[in-house]
């Protein structure tokens, strides 16, 4: 059997151009769209989600330094920003540590940018929040997750969703 432990390591690419900076990021979280039922034959109130419609996305980098290179992804517009690292698993029967590689691909947008700080002997940490409009997943190089609000696509590990309610809108 074989266990995931952890993200060894990773790197950004604003625009497919690796980043020389130090940062830290957290996905973004998937909630999906709910509908409360109510009326009879239902005992109170019932909470479904609505398939493959999610709240907006969002995702927030901690730059340690403000750097030129990092300021492309604060321009107007979208950007593609991806991260790309090894994860570390072990497999219990040989006994071996497997590097996996991982990447997550954001196409996104700036909504906030705080610049930081400034002190002596520090990072100027400052952060940047974007709306993420599309988010993959990959794992060794097979796609696991790819999430498109607006090419209505919502597909996790090889099955789409919203295809059958594309094909029902004609689409």
């Amino acid at each position: 059997m074989k266990y995931d432990q952890s993200i060894i390591n990773y790197a950004m690419y604003i625009n497919s151009l690796e980043y020389g900076g130090t940062v830290d990021v957290t996905l973004p979280v998937i909630k999906y769209k709910t509908v409360s039922m109510t009326g009879a034959g239902i005992a109170g109130e019932m909470e479904e989600p609505v398939m493959g419609h999610i709240d907006p996305m969002t995702c927030q980098i901690k730059f340690r330094n403000l750097t030129r290179e990092g300021a492309i992804i604060m321009a107007p517009g979208q950007h593609q920003i991806e991260f790309r690292g090894a994860r570390e698993d072990f497999d219990t029967e040989s006994g071996a540590k497997i590097y996996v590689p991982m990447k997550y691909v954001m196409v996104v947008e700036a909504l906030e940018h705080n610049v930081g700080t400034l002190a002596p002997q520090s990072g100027s940490d400052g952060t940047g929040t974007f709306a993420v409009h599309k988010f993959m997943a990959f794992e060794a190089g097979r796609k696991f997750i790819d999430i498109d609000p607006a090419n209505y696509k919502h597909e996790i590990d090889g099955v789409d969703y919203l295809a059958a309610a594309r094909y029902a809108m004609g689409k």
